[in-house]
Order: structure tokens, then sequence, then C-alpha cells
């Protein structure tokens, strides 16, 4: 079966989730003022690698518009897209971080003119894996390239890549990709790949990707079947997701369940699962009631019917301050589980202590 992140892979600018790191690249191009070296960062599966080949193909495409998009048909364009273009070189940090790797596939190449296009573009991925020497190395190429040399640098960790390349590059900051454009373009995959599956589902799917496109692809993968997704299947393959979760944990907590929510986060902890993910999750819960408490539901086109529903009848049970209370429980909760060395499991129980504590002396005032 065909990956579906590399069969629906963005093919022009227009396509690409991060709308305003596109259409400042797709400028660039248009008025020739290309950088020789970008950075791009951001979390995995945010399109950084796509957005690169995609900036290649512009800027080596003989149909380029006028706007700067590449054709994404020429034999140059799919040459690219398949990673066979002899001018385009493609380097995993991860696997090749050395100073000898770096000086085999860089500094070997650089100084040769493209074979068959008319730019030669470097696309290093996870550039923060490359060793000090190495990134001193690929320093030496940047400071001065050839005319016809591109360098794109990929990282989710922007923070290990050293000073002096971070300030003779471009420096792009891509962020999660949003539930709801996830959604969207999910829909469209699965109507274009005759896959049957409910709405609900897909929302579902959606908020599990965590901001991820390529997880959201993995995830439909994972979940496909012959007949119908809904969304009991998709939590049967899927277990409980945080953000399922997260709400019912609001409700325990509403209710005044104490020993229910303890045990469900005891159960959480047995399993794997993430705890901050639960808190986080809990937070947007929060944010999404108050949306309900403002707009009305319908406002939550990212949520599916059951959670909206549910989360409106925990809106009941909570007042303002009530709210309040909560959301500063939570925010510590992450910010405890993110630094101190008490075990996880102590800071969880010790936030829905606390948490319900909270809510049970906000009623009886």
């Amino acid at each position: 079966m065909e990956d579906l992140s590399l069969k629906h892979r963005p093919k022009k600018f227009s396509n690409l989730l991060q709308p305003a790191i596109a259409r400042t690249l797709r400028n660039a191009v248009s008025g020739d003022r290309v950088s020789h070296c970008y950075l791009f960062s951001g979390p995995k599966g945010c399109g950084k690698t796509s957005t690169a080949r995609i900036l290649a193909m512009a800027l080596d495409c003989p149909n380029r518009s006028s706007k700067g998009e590449p054709c994404g048909e020429c034999e140059s364009c799919i040459s690219i897209m398949t990673g066979s273009c002899p001018d385009v070189m493609e380097i995993n940090a991860a696997q090749q971080r050395g100073i000898d790797d770096m000086w085999t596939l860089v500094a070997s190449t650089l100084n040769h003119p493209p074979m068959v296009s008319p730019r030669k573009i470097y696309i290093l991925d996870e550039c923060h894996m490359l060793t000090p020497q190495a990134q001193n190395s690929l320093l030496k190429a940047l400071e001065e390239p050839p005319e016809y040399a591109n360098f794109v640098l990929c990282t989710t960790e922007p923070r290990k890549v050293v000073p002096t390349i971070t300030d003779r590059s471009q420096h792009f900051q891509f962020g999660f990709v949003p539930t709801d454009v996830i959604f969207q373009r999910l829909t469209e995959v699965c109507e274009a790949e005759g896959i049957v599956i409910d709405e609900a589902a897909l929302k579902e799917i959606a908020r599990s990707a965590n901001g991820s496109m390529r997880m959201g692809y993995k995830l439909v993968e994972k979940v496909r079947s012959d007949e119908r997704v809904t969304l009991d299947s998709v939590r049967d393959v899927l277990g409980r997701t945080a953000s399922s979760a997260a709400i019912d944990l609001l409700d325990l907590i509403s209710t005044h369940k104490r020993g229910s929510a303890m045990r469900m986060v005891d159960d959480l902890n047995s399993e794997g699962k993430d705890l901050l993910d639960l808190f986080r999750e809990c937070l947007s819960a929060m944010s999404d009631i108050i949306r309900i408490r403002l707009d009305g539901a319908k406002s939550l086109t990212s949520r599916c019917d059951d959670e909206v529903k549910r989360m409106t009848i925990i809106d009941d049970h909570l007042n303002g301050a009530q709210m309040e209370g909560l959301y500063d429980v939570f925010r510590k909760a992450i910010i405890d589980l993110s630094s101190t060395a008490i075990p996880r499991d102590i800071v969880a129980m010790m936030a829905v202590v606390s948490a319900i504590r909270l809510h049970e002396e906000g009623e009886a005032t």
C-alpha cells in the first residue's frame, strides 16, 4: 500500500499548509530575491522538507509561472519530487553527520556547476544532528557559495544549530498545522482514495495528529478498512486519545468523582500514556468550553458532535471562578510535569485532587 503522505505530498507553494511562508518564498522566487541559504525550523510533519523540495522545483523549473510557482509536471519537477535530480542533493544529517560525510557530499561537489538544471540545491534534513565539526565545515561553504548554489537546512531543534550558520540564513519558523486544516486535507485525501470514513472519526484523527500532517496520514492508514470507518472503530484502534481522556477527566472533576478521576489518571499512567499531553488537552478543552459559552456550540468546527455535547454539559457544572481556578491548576501541572523531579503520576494525582477540591469549594461559596 502506497504511503499517503508521499502520494499526496504538495507539489506547489499553493498546496502547502504554511501559507505565510509559502507566499513569502513564492514572492522571493518571482522577484529573483532568493537567499543562498534558508533555515526551516519547526515540529515534525509540518511541511519543512516538502517546502524545501517545492522551492528547489521553483528554482529549476523551466515552466515556472510569473508568480513563482513550479509547474509540477515537467521532467525537472518530477525528478526533484522523486529524488532523482542530480543537481538537488538531499542529505539526512541524522545518518550522515560527520565532517567526512559533509566534505564528501557538499564540499567535493559544490564547485562543480549543475549538470542539467539552472541551480544546484542542497537540502539538509535534521541539520541539528551534524557534529560541531561538520557544521563548521558547512559554514565554510555558506560563507562564499557559488552563484548557482542554494542551501535549505531543515531542523526540529534550531537551538542546536551553531549561531554562525543561523546568522547566514533566512530563518523561517514553521508552526503546528491547525486541527481544522488537517481535517480538511484528510477529508480531501479520503475522498480521492475512496476511503469511507465518518466525519466524527476523521475529526478524532485530526486532533490525534497533534499538529502533524504526516501523522494524520499515518493514522488514516492505520484505521482504514474496506468498509466504513467510524468513531468507535478509530477509538478501538487508537485507544483513548489525550483529547477524549481530557474531556473524561473534566467530566469526573465537574461531577465530584474524586476516586474515579484518580483511578483514571493512574490507569493512563500505567498504560504509558503521556500525562503531559493529557493536561495540555485539558487546557485545550477548557478553551473550547469557553468558546461554547461565548459563541455557541457551532463555533467548534474541529470537535465531533459527541465531544461538543459533553463539553456543553461540563460547562453547566462550572462557573467562571471555577474555570479560572481549574485553568491555573492544569497550567501549574504542565509546568511541574515538564521540569520537576517528582514522579509524574504523583504530580498528576496532586493536580486532580487540587482541581476537585477547588471545584467543591467553589460550589460551597
